[in-house]
């Protein structure tokens, strides 16, 4: 499979009060989840390939 093809693509969604309303992200890699989800519920990631820059537009302001 190439993950490059747009039908390889995964869907994401997201709401709650981390979460801006009515955003649309561009795509990004799945390994970012698991910092995203740790940021939110202010928790101590393990080390991983993911960066919370690759998707902390998604957050409101007060959330980054």
């Amino acid at each position: 499979y190439d993950n490059d093809l747009k039908d390889m693509h995964a869907i994401f969604y997201a709401a709650g009060p981390a979460f801006k309303s009515d955003y649309v992200h561009p795509t990004f890699e799945n390994v970012n989840l698991y910092i995203l989800m740790a940021h939110i519920l202010d928790l101590s990631p393990a080390s991983t390939d993911g960066s919370l820059s690759n998707v902390e537009q998604m957050l409101k302001e007060n959330q980054k």
